[in-house]
């Protein structure tokens, strides 16, 4: 089930049709594929058998969905933005010698004389390199992998478009990651000294909770709040009696690593040597 979507999200701007979908079909569409065995093999109750690449698959795959949803890329689309923005202030100096008396330009027009395409889609590529960075995923890689069985439960799980979601620690279970595999299958990604949480709580609850969670994080990066009430309605009828509301969370790796990326696209942002090359 698809609760909503965004067409051309990841669609390359002043670039040849041919070639404007790179980043969904070949970049994105490539983690699917390899995602789809460990998947295929955890949806089948085996996930102890899963090979080393197919771990690495999996957590590549699990970290897109922290950056590829639609606030996600405007949130780098806006950091880039203010990034290149200080870059070209600082070198107006530069900009200035460029420009060889010709009619004044913007630095973005100047910039895409040179580098046709290259300033609008920064933001995807820098969102390219955070999803296979190697600290967000080898920090999924150390947590403890779980996969709990809720056919004993009265209701389905949720299944969304993006739904891997992180959630607070709550009274009764610590702070954890998941995503519905099937309607009734839950992957659970948690610290390993907590796991066992999840063995001490029923089927029952454990689904009305995390069901509460994928609504609020679709409606949040999604949907917008006005459409809350429809989808926790339409969705499950549980889902709008539910008193046990969890409180969603990102991932502070996600900022140090967007700042660590930004950082290092400064020092390389030296205008006179970029338009060079």
């Amino acid at each position: 089930m698809e609760i909503a979507k965004e067409y051309d999200l990841y669609t390359l701007k002043d670039i040849p049709d041919d070639q404007n979908q790179v980043v969904e079909k070949e970049i994105l569409g490539n983690i699917e594929n390899l995602a789809e065995p460990p998947l295929k093999q955890m949806i089948s109750g085996a996930i102890r058998n899963l090979s080393p690449e197919d771990k690495l698959s999996w957590a590549i795959f699990l970290n897109s969905f922290r950056f590829r949803h639609p606030t996600g890329v405007k949130e780098l689309e806006d950091a880039v933005a203010k990034r290149v923005d200080e870059a070209f202030r600082d070198n107006q100096e530069e900009l200035d010698q460029l420009r060889n008396g010709n009619a004044p330009l913007s630095w973005q027009k100047l910039f895409n004389s040179y580098r046709p395409g290259y300033l609008p889609n920064l933001h995807l590529g820098l969102m390219v390199e955070l999803i296979a960075s190697g600290p967000l995923v080898q920090q999924l890689l150390d947590l403890h992998w779980s996969l709990h069985n809720l056919d004993s439960a009265e209701l389905d799980l949720v299944l969304g478009d993006r739904p891997f979601v992180t959630v607070a620690p709550t009274d009764f279970l610590p702070g954890f990651s998941f995503l519905p595999i099937a309607k009734r299958r839950l992957f659970i990604v948690c610290d390993t000294s907590q796991y066992e949480a999840f063995n001490r709580i029923s089927a029952n609850r454990l689904v009305r909770f995390v069901n509460v969670a994928s609504v609020r994080s679709s409606v949040e990066i999604v949907c917008g709040y006005a459409q809350e009430k429809f989808i926790a309605k339409h969705l499950s009828g549980q889902i709008a009696k539910d008193t046990e509301t969890p409180h969603l969370m990102r991932s502070p790796s996600n900022a140090a690593r967007l700042q660590e990326a930004m950082d290092e696209l400064d020092k390389g942002f030296g205008t006179e040597r970029t338009l060079a090359e």
